[in-house]
């Protein structure tokens, strides 16, 4: 695939108190924690069609393109709603299998992305990229601040298919923008 312009919803799943968690355990512990809150994440967006970008040390990138899957942002929004549900389980079961207590964030924004191949001559990735993917960057660390979990864009929830429960809540102004945010009940 070439570079070429999509719309998208991208969805980032970002684990919380990494940077602790690394200075707490040993290497071998910490990939093995990672590789559990990247599973978790992967089974939440492959279930809904989405499609598994990069891992991104702490956290994941995901996306799901208008031109690959029908009715895209509602399935991205059954997938956060998704992780929204599995959350206080999937911690709690870690913690009985003997892993530190793991929590994360998760935002959704939806617009127009550049996407495909992109790198050197000789190393070249699948990627996503553009302000929709710094916007959901962003949302995780004010889910984070504002101790919610799970953060969405107006723009990914107005679905055609409907609405999810949510609930609106303060929004933020990102790059001269008004976003009006919306966390799940």
């Amino acid at each position: 695939m070439f570079l070429q312009e999509a719309e998208a919803t991208v969805m980032l799943f970002d684990l919380r108190g990494f940077t602790r968690l690394a200075a707490s355990i040993g290497p071998i512990d910490l990939g093995a924690a990672l590789s559990r809150f990247y599973s978790h994440c992967e089974s939440c967006v492959v279930a809904h069609g989405g499609r598994m970008v990069k891992f991104l040390g702490d956290g994941v990138l995901s996306c799901w393109l208008s031109s690959e899957v029908d009715d895209f942002r509602r399935k991205a929004v059954a997938a956060v709603w998704e992780s929204h549900k599995k959350r206080t389980a999937w911690v709690q079961q870690g913690v009985d299998e003997g892993f530190p207590v793991l929590d994360y964030s998760v935002a959704a924004a939806t617009g127009p992305v550049l996407v495909g191949h992109i790198g050197t001559d000789r190393l070249k990735q699948f990627d996503v990229l553009g302000e929709v993917v710094n916007i959901a960057k962003k949302l995780t660390s004010v889910a984070t601040s504002r101790s919610m979990d799970h953060l969405i864009t107006n723009e990914t929830l107005d679905s055609p298919a409907g609405r999810l429960p949510a609930l609106e809540v303060e929004g933020i102004e990102l790059g001269g923008r008004a976003l009006r945010l919306f966390r799940l009940e």
